[in-house]
């Protein structure tokens, strides 16, 4: 007998979720609305991403994201000075805190829909190669399954609403890319993303994902 409080499990720890949940809405809103006007004759500290989210590798997803240039230090070049090397970038190391929010297709068992904010590390070479890393520890993931019946208290078969379960749901990515833009704003990556889920079935599940994407940022001067 499947039961239907087991069904619609929900993660004890509500507060640790609302806290996530509340934590990535604050960055999305920062986001899209800042505190402050931003000076349109310089380029936008937030960057943007869209990339192909293979969940276990085959199951497919897509991932929206965004990064906030908080500490950055760059290794300048003068062109005037420097005349052998013309198409070379700063160097760029950078503290970046972020959010994103994916989802993903498992056929015939379920959908996932998932959220994390952290902070990511990045370091971009003078040919706008970049390697990164990120830690998300705010996140929160929701599974969706396929059609679920459970029995009621009177010992009749209903049909489960929404069926699936929440959990906690912090992430680990590391990767490459290269930018292919002078000013840092647009170019690719490719990431291997770790997502845990916790609790689950009184233990921890590590879902292992597949990022190709592409990274864009709006227009204005070089920053």
């Amino acid at each position: 007998m499947v039961e239907k409080a087991l069904v619609r499990q929900f993660m004890p720890k509500e507060g640790i979720l609302r806290f996530c949940f509340g934590l990535l809405m604050v960055l999305m809103m920062q986001n899209f609305f800042p505190l402050q006007a931003q000076n349109t004759t310089s380029a936008s500290p937030y960057s943007y991403s869209v990339a192909y989210f293979g969940n276990n590798l085959w199951n497919p997803g897509i991932k929206l994201g965004f990064e906030y240039d908080w500490k950055v230090q760059n290794e300048t070049i003068d062109p005037a000075t420097d005349n052998s090397t013309p198409h070379k970038m700063p160097v760029k190391k950078a503290w970046m805190p972020g959010g994103n929010i994916g989802i993903y297709l498992d056929p015939g068992s379920h959908a996932g829909l998932f959220g994390n904010a952290g902070i990511s590390y990045r370091r971009t070479s003078e040919k706008g190669r970049n390697r990164h890393i990120a830690l998300n520890p705010a996140g929160i993931y929701r599974s969706f399954l396929t059609e679920t019946y459970a029995y009621d208290n009177q010992g009749g078969v209903d049909r489960v609403t929404l069926p699936g379960n929440l959990y906690y749901a912090p992430a680990f990515s590391f990767g490459v890319g290269k930018f292919t833009n002078r000013s840092l704003h647009s170019g690719w990556f490719t990431q291997v993303t770790v997502i845990t889920l916790m609790p689950y079935n009184h233990w921890i599940m590590p879902l292992i994902n597949l990022e190709v994407g592409f990274m864009f940022g709006k227009r204005g001067g070089a920053r």
